[in-house]
């Protein structure tokens, strides 16, 4: 980011220590990072700065005006399900993940 002097966390990190993370991307970066801090039970907000935004639901042009309320608590939540799909051969899990939207076995 050529930032320094702040602290920086993995994904996992986010998860346990933080209150709220803000998602920047499209609606695929958004499912990933819901995928990894699912676990922690984070909060997302979703900042979109791809074409369609479904789940990324702040234009990235109006950041300003609207990130300020919802840090301030101004927001209606919205929960989302989650699935959690395992892979498993001879009796073993050999894959497990979370999803937002759907799993698919190819």
């Amino acid at each position: 980011t050529g930032l320094s002097g702040h602290p920086m966390l993995d994904v996992d990190g986010v998860g346990r220590q933080c209150d709220l993370a803000v998602v920047v991307g499209g609606d695929g970066t958004m499912l990933h990072i819901a995928r990894e801090v699912a676990r922690h039970g984070v909060p997302l907000v979703g900042i979109n700065q791809g074409r369609l935004g479904f789940i990324t639901d702040i234009p990235v042009g109006e950041v300003r005006e609207v990130l300020g309320p919802v840090m301030a608590g101004d927001f209606e939540e919205e929960r989302r399900s989650m699935l959690e799909g395992q892979v498993m051969r001879d009796g073993r899990v050999i894959f497990e993940a979370f999803a937002l939207n759907d799993v698919v076995v190819n």
